[in-house]
């Protein structure tokens, strides 16, 4: 499964180049995905159940965050299954879903502790997982996607880019109305956990 994973915060303020960079893209992507979908935090992806079932998944993630794991509480929880919106990406490695992992980040971005458990069990890997860390779009362009998600994630974003989710959801409810979704969450917080395993596995 190719999946295109948006993370608005991403985009920085006063960086026209950003902006125009992720316009191209997510104009020209969505015509060809199968499905498009928007969710206020950014694993909200995982509601969507065909991302649970593959166990082959290349994802191009675009983001401010690598989103795999940067409190030792969430450890823990990616063990138990339980994903947020700060460690979803190391719930899908731990859970051995990803085959490829491509991180667009900024050059202010954090990244992974090294002493990260998650940083072991990638390299553990059989095959080794493809985990890739860069700082343009290129790669992104190579692909067509599965799924193509947009998060808001409006607790790091700047606000003067809320318009550019808000345009992104009209735009594809007008143009693609039926392969666009929107996600929901209840309680709708951003650690409002979603369960990505099984009950009776593990």
């Amino acid at each position: 499964m190719k999946i295109l994973s948006i993370d608005v915060d991403w985009l920085l303020p006063g960086s026209r180049y950003h902006l125009k960079e992720l316009n191209n893209l997510f104009f020209s992507k969505c015509e060809t995905a199968k499905q498009i979908a928007f969710g206020r935090y950014h694993h909200q992806i995982l509601q969507c159940p065909q991302l649970l079932e593959s166990n082959n998944i290349i994802l191009h993630n675009i983001d401010h965050h690598h989103d795999l794991v940067y409190e030792y509480w969430q450890e823990q929880s990616i063990r138990e299954g339980i994903a947020t919106h700060g460690h979803w990406i190391g719930n899908l490695i731990y859970e051995e879903k990803i085959a490829e992992y491509y991180w667009y980040k900024n050059l202010d971005s954090q990244t992974i502790r090294p002493e990260s458990f998650l940083a072991s069990s990638m390299l553990d890997r059989n095959p080794v997982m493809v985990y890739c860390i860069e700082e343009t779009l290129e790669k992104a362009w190579k692909l067509d996607y599965d799924l193509i998600f947009v998060s808001l994630s409006q607790e790091t974003l700047d606000q003067q880019f809320y318009c550019v989710y808000d345009t992104y959801i009209d735009y594809c409810k007008y143009k693609y109305q039926e392969k666009t979704v929107v996600a929901k969450i209840t309680p709708d917080l951003p650690n409002s956990f979603i369960n990505v395993r099984k009950r009776n596995e593990r």
